[in-house]
C-alpha cells in the first residue's frame, strides 16, 4: 500500500512513513513467532540451508524484475504505440512461446551440468534482454522487440526450471512441503513488488489516471509530449530491473561456488527428494 500510494501522497508524507514503519515492524513481529512456533507455517530456520537461502534470494530477485515485464510492454505498446489490445498481445508472443519448447530442455540441462550454472546463465540473459527492452523508441522496431523477448523467454526456460530444482533438491523429505511455501511466499511477494514498482514508474511521468487508462486500452491518443515521458518510463522501468536481475546474479553466484566447491552430481534420490517426484513438480509449475 505504501509503494502504492507513495506517488500520490508524497513519499515522506505522514501516511507513507507510517505505512513503511509498520510494515518493518510486522515482519519483524512475524520472524519473531515463526521462529518461537513449535510447527511454523512458515519455517525460517530453513534459511539456514546454503543452498535453499541464496535460490530464495535468486527467486525473489528475479520474481521483480520478471513479472511486470508485460506489464511494461502494454503501457509501451498500447499508450505510446497506439497499438489495439491484441495487436499489443500478439508483439508479446515471443516472451511465451519459445519457453513451450524450451522449458523441459532447460530441466534436462540442468540435471546434466547442475543447476547453479544454468541460473547464473540465465540471470545473464536476462539482463541482456532487460537491457535491450530499456532502449526502445516511439516508433515500433519488431526485430528490437522480438530479439530481447526471445531472449527473456529462453532465459526463463533455463532459470526457472533450474532454480526450482536447486532449491527443492536441499531440503530434507520431511521440510519439502514448509519449503515449498516458503519458495512460492517469495515469489508471489516478488511478483507484487514488480508490478507495484512498474505503476510507480510509471506514475512518475503521467498521472496515475491516465497509466490506469492506458493499461486497460482507453487512454486514446496521448499527446506527443506524454508519448514521450511514457517511453522515457518504461525505458527506465526496464533499467531498473536489471538491476534485480544483477542482484539476482550475485546470488547465483553464490550457488555457483557451492555447487564448485561441492562438485554437482545427479542421483536418483536427492536428501530424500525422489528425482521423478521433482520433475513431475517442476513440469506442473511450467504448465
Amino acid at each position: 500500500m505504501a509503494l502504492s500510494e507513495g506517488q500520490a501522497c508524497g513519499w515522506v508524507s505522514a501516511r507513507i512513513v507510517t505505512l513503511l514503519v509498520l510494515a518493518g515492524v510486522l515482519v519483524a513481529v512475524f520472524a519473531a513467532w515463526e521462529l518461537r512456533a513449535r510447527l511454523p507455517a512458515f519455517d525460517l530456520r530453513l534459511l539456514r540451508r546454503h543452498q535453499f537461502r541464496w535460490g530464495l534470494t535468486v527467486c525473489g530477485f528475479y520474481s521483480i524484475g520478471f513479472f511486470a515485464t508485460t506489464f511494461l510492454l502494454t503501457f509501451y505498446l498500447q499508450g505510446a504505440l497506439h497499438l489495439s489490445a491484441l495487436d499489443a498481445g500478439l508483439a508479446m508472443v515471443p516472451l511465451s512461446a519459445p519457453q513451450l519448447l524450451l522449458a523441459p530442455v532447460g530441466g534436462s540441462l540442468a540435471d546434466r551440468f547442475g543447476p547453479a550454472r544454468l541460473i547464473t546463465a540465465g540471470a545473464v540473459m536476462l539482463m541482456g534482454g532487460s537491457a535491450l527492452l530499456g532502449r526502445v523508441g516511439p516508433r515500433l522496431d519488431l526485430i528490437g522487440l522480438v530479439v530481447p523477448l526471445c531472449i527473456l523467454s529462453v532465459a526463463n526456460s533455463l532459470l526457472w526450471p533450474s532454480l526450482l530444482k536447486a532449491v527443492m533438491s536441499d531440503l530434507p523429505a520431511e521440510r519439502n512441503g514448509v519449503g515449498a511455501g516458503l519458495f512460492y511466499t517469495v515469489r508471489n511477494v516478488g511478483m507484487a513488488l514488480s508490478l507495484t514498482l512498474a505503476l510507480v514508474i510509471a506514475e512518475a511521468s503521467l498521472p496515475k489516471a491516465t497509466a490506469s487508462r492506458i493499461f486497460v486500452g482507453t487512454a486514446g491518443a496521448l499527446s506527443p509530449g506524454a508519448g514521450h515521458a511514457l517511453v522515457s518510463s518504461t525505458d527506465a522501468g526496464f533499467t531498473v530491473f536489471v538491476a534485480f536481475y544483477g542482484l539476482a546474479l550475485m546470488g547465483s553466484a553464490a550457488l555457483l561456488r557451492r555447487a564448485r566447491s561441492r562438485g554437482f552430481r545427479t542421483p536418483a534420490v536427492v536428501e530424500g527428494v525422489d528425482e521423478l517426484a521433482l520433475r513431475a513438480l517442476v513440469e506442473a509449475d511450467e504448465t
